[in-house]
């Protein structure tokens, strides 16, 4: 199975204060990573999905609301869109996770939420395999210059593509799981094979972008799992 989620949240945990920024983070391996941060709350790190379609689109249709719940953390992914590519083509699942722990440590948070949509979902579960943590789990282009390499090469990366659905009931931190009764990107029935052992599962009369399509429903999921779980 390719995919594994359409809105999934984890636990990785908190602590940033702060003002909005945005910045350029420079990896160990010297690419420019675009990084934005907004709101106030708990951290929450935005893995998009494509791959390759950027961090600009939920903040654009999506961000006010979070950023009154959620201190967000807009991230275009190596070779995508404002950060720059590697000059080694590496683009394998190890070194993005890197990328993502290079951010939290240059922003200097302790733990944070992951919010994915998509493909970012897959990013998630290696993320939260690795660190055993904690996570949350969303085109069009109005961006000069965007950088298109990494959607060039990614489904040709073979690691990408690991069925992380026998991993779900190992994660143990709390899990909101939205899916879409019409996502055919997903596919409507996806959540029948997840077993995350503590999940809030939510279906929505949406397809495979929520946050265009029932934003409602969507931040009514959001706040249920956020009194729930107290973030």
């Amino acid at each position: 199975m390719r995919r594994i989620t359409l809105l999934l949240f984890l636990l990785i945990s908190i602590s940033i204060q702060g003002q909005a920024q945005e910045r350029e983070i420079l990896t160990s391996d010297s690419v420019r990573l675009y990084v934005k941060v907004k709101g106030t709350g708990t951290p929450c790190l935005y893995l998009h999905g494509g791959p390759g379609s950027g961090s600009h689109w939920l903040e654009k249709f999506f961000g006010d609301y979070l950023e009154q719940h959620f201190q967000m953390i807009y991230l275009d992914q190596r070779g995508v869109c404002r950060s720059s590519s590697p000059k080694d083509n590496n683009y394998s699942l190890e070194r993005m996770i890197l990328d993502f722990e290079e951010v939290r440590e240059a922003l200097g948070i302790g733990e944070w939420l992951t919010l994915g949509h998509s493909f970012g979902g897959i990013l998630q579960m290696a993320y939260s395999s690795q660190k055993n943590d904690s996570i949350m789990n969303s085109s069009y282009r109005d961006i000069a210059n965007w950088n298109n390499d990494f959607s060039a090469v990614a489904l040709d990366v073979k690691e990408y593509w690991t069925d992380y659905t026998a991993k779900t009931p190992k994660v143990r931190v709390p899990v909101l799981f939205f899916y879409g009764y019409t996502d055919w990107m997903i596919g409507p029935k996806h959540y029948m094979n997840i077993r995350f052992p503590n999940m809030t599962l939510w279906g929505s009369d949406v397809g495979h972008i929520p946050f265009l399509e029932n934003r409602e429903d969507l931040e009514k999921a959001i706040d249920y799992y956020n009194a729930k779980h107290g973030f």
